[in-house]
């Protein structure tokens, strides 16, 4: 990109250059992230012993991401679990000779053109690239790959592999989680051996800690803009065995001062880049090359590129293994970030994406083929909070009518129940690809139904339950435990009415949940005595209790690690302590599940809690390691609540809390 352009205004900067609205930039460079040597050295020598499985081939970090060109504007900064699933696609393939392809050569109405378009915006900063949003491998230092995804992506680990690294810093990488992968071929020969680091950089959460196992394809953690980072996305790279560190960075700071460059100058220019090819692999060609567990001869790596190997020799005259780079900082955070569109219409240069509302030009086949129309939307709501409903146009023989454009009114009427409309009637210009959608926000807690019509043809939904949360269903396993604990008052939903069950708890917010659950009692003006803890944070009062009452004790280097995941080891422990059984003494005769051995330190809490049906006995594994999702803990806690509300030594299917009871139990009387 010529140094001109960056001086225009953001409007033709971005009209211009499409890659500018489309690429997360310079903010995505890596900050502020080193460990000291010693403490890695030290935690490579603790898990050296520990081998990851056999390789059995690699799979992608990212398994479906949005189709961005045909993305909505508005929908372009929604978390992943709010996106519609139409609007996803199979993770495009890393192909480096598309990515440098010019937009304003690429058509919108071409569908290979809107293809190259969608993987150019995924794969914003390529391996080796730079921060002139060119798309151009190796033309700078930057030594991993950028994909965008919306938060909360899940992220999975692309080969078997032992967590060797699962650490936050509040700048720099932010979230982030290191496997290291035992015994795989190598980049260059799938017959020679080596050892490579896999970086995942930038997550929300992770739900994996050092030392686990973890398979190829087993999820790890979700996307995010943790650490040096301005929009969600996923830094995506691997280093090899010869990286004093992981992640691995380039250069430092003083050095790109020194050098007069500012940290996303230094890029640009290729600091370090001799460093960054001795240390790293092409990270997404490598996934494809040995995705099928041996080299693939279409794995799009296809350009001619500087190899990947290199001799002892050359590391040890481009970098220092026994000093750590000192963590950098930019100078410069004005770089324009990735935005979505402004307008809805098309520019004379499209810009990236554009959702072009023009009108259609109406086929008449589009309406006599009109048999039937279909409606998708959740068979349950939450009280004013708005419910998105999708029409589908369809043809005698179910297939969608992609070219729908009707020339009258889709009319859309609520039937029954009471709600607010955000429009009554669809047009051309709503539908695409033969989809439209419109919204309704419930207004009283009897059952609603809606209706879309249009010549005759029409689509009336269900009836549509009320429900504590808009994205949970009364056919849910812990939709009695969610519903309840709402009741009570004990959990909260999302802004937009969701509960969002799947989603992973933290290490304070489990403390919240069983205190608040089991009404216990909390302390006021505390003084957190943990170096990773805020004293005048929201969670201070409960992490004091919980240290108080002996729930939790910490890690070793006196770190409470309060954004971690919760693991279910960890959480059932909690909840047995808070709850007041004694599990010290308690003798575990036999392994509780198949995982769980019995000389494991949480075998007596899980042991326990099995028979005192907290848990489910009918499963053959635990996963002790796995972390605990707001699902799993609303299930755990009202079990726990049930009991100590009633008295009873076990949860009983069944069992019922008389009112008077439960009222006593929360202090309500």
């Amino acid at each position: 990109m010529k140094s001109s352009t960056l001086k225009n205004s953001i409007i033709g900067y971005l009209e211009k250059n499409s890659r500018q609205i489309v690429t997360i930039v310079g903010a995505f460079v890596l900050v502020g992230v080193l460990f000291s040597t010693s403490v890695f050295d030290f935690q490579a020598n603790v898990l050296a012993g520990k081998k990851s499985a056999a390789f059995d081939g690699t799979t992608a970090p990212i398994k479906r991401s949005p189709n961005w060109v045909d993305l909505a504007a508005a929908d372009w900064k929604l978390p992943y679990d709010q996106i519609p699933q139409d609007k996803f696609i199979d993770f495009p393939t890393y192909d480096p000779t598309r990515l440098v392809i010019p937009t304003s050569s690429l058509n919108y109405k071409n569908q290979s053109d809107k293809l190259i378009r969608d993987e150019q915006v995924t794969f914003s900063t390529p391996y080796m690239g730079d921060y002139k949003l060119d798309g151009i491998e190796y033309a700078g230092s930057h030594l991993a790959v950028d994909i965008k995804v919306p938060m909360n992506t899940p992220v999975y680990a692309i080969a078997n592999a032992v967590v060797v690294k699962a650490a936050n810093q509040s700048s720099g990488f932010g979230y982030h989680v290191v496997l290291r992968h035992d015994d795989v071929p190598s980049f260059d020969d799938a017959k020679n051996k080596t050892t490579y680091y896999s970086n995942y950089a930038h997550l929300s959460s992770y739900i994996v800690a050092e030392g686990d196992s973890v398979t190829k394809g087993q999820l790890i953690g979700y996307s995010g803009s943790s650490g040096t980072a301005t929009t969600p996305h996923l830094h995506f790279q691997i280093d090899n065995d010869q990286a004093p560190w992981h992640p691995y960075w380039p250069y430092t700071s003083k050095e790109a001062s020194d050098a007069g460059l500012t940290f996303w100058g230094a890029v640009d220019a290729g600091l370090g880049k001799e460093k960054a090819m001795a240390t790293t692999i092409n990270p997404l060609i490598y996934v494809q090359k040995y995705r099928n567990g041996s080299s693939s001869s279409n794995s799009s790596n296809n350009t001619s590129t500087p190899t990947q190997s290199t001799t002892s020799a050359t590391l040890n005259s481009s970098m220092s293994s026994t000093t750590p780079m000192e963590p950098i900082t930019p100078t410069n955070t004005s770089t324009p970030d990735q935005l979505p569109p402004t307008n809805n219409t098309q520019p004379t240069t499209p810009s990236e994406p554009v959702n072009v509302i023009s009108t259609p030009t109406v086929d008449v086949n589009s309406e006599t083929n009109l048999a039937a129309f279909d409606l998708k939307y959740n068979e349950a709501f939450s009280l004013n909070a708005e419910q998105t409903f999708k029409v589908i146009a369809l043809d005698a023989n179910g297939e969608i009518i992609k070219n729908f454009a009707p020339k009258n009114e889709v009319s859309i009427k609520l039937e029954n129940g009471s709600g607010n409309l955000n429009k009554t009637y669809l047009t051309a210009n709503d539908f695409r690809d033969g989809f439209a959608e419109f919204k309704l926000k419930p207004t009283a807690e009897f059952g609603l139904r809606v209706s879309v019509s249009y010549n005759g043809v029409g689509k009336t939904s269900n009836v549509i339950q009320a429900t504590s949360f808009s994205d949970l269903s009364i056919k849910d396993e812990n939709y009695e435990a969610i519903n309840f604990l709402k009741n009570n008052e004990i959990v909260r939903g999302y802004p937009d009415g969701s509960f969002k069950a799947n989603n992973p708890v933290s290490r304070v917010e489990a403390l919240k949940f069983i205190y608040e659950g089991l009404h216990k009692d909390v302390k006021t003006n505390v003084v957190l005595e943990f170096k990773d803890t805020d004293s005048k944070a929201w969670y201070a009062r409960y992490v004091a209790s919980a240290q108080k009452d002996g729930v939790v004790k910490g890690y070793e280097g006196n770190l409470f690690k309060p954004t971690n995941s919760v693991t279910k080891a960890e959480f059932v422990k909690m909840l047995i302590e808070s709850a007041g059984y004694n599990a010290k003494n308690y003798q575990v005769g036999s392994k509780p599940f198949s995982d769980v051995e019995m000389n494991a330190w949480y075998a007596p809490y899980i042991a326990l809690a099995k028979e005192k049906n907290l848990l489910d006995s009918s499963i053959n594994t635990f996963k002790p390691n796995e972390a605990m999702s707001r699902g799993d803990v609303a299930q755990l806690l009202y079990r726990a609540v049930l009991m100590s509300a009633s008295g009873k030594v076990k949860f009983e299917k069944g069992m019922v809390v008389n009112a008077d009871d439960l009222a006593s139990f929360y202090g309500r009387v």
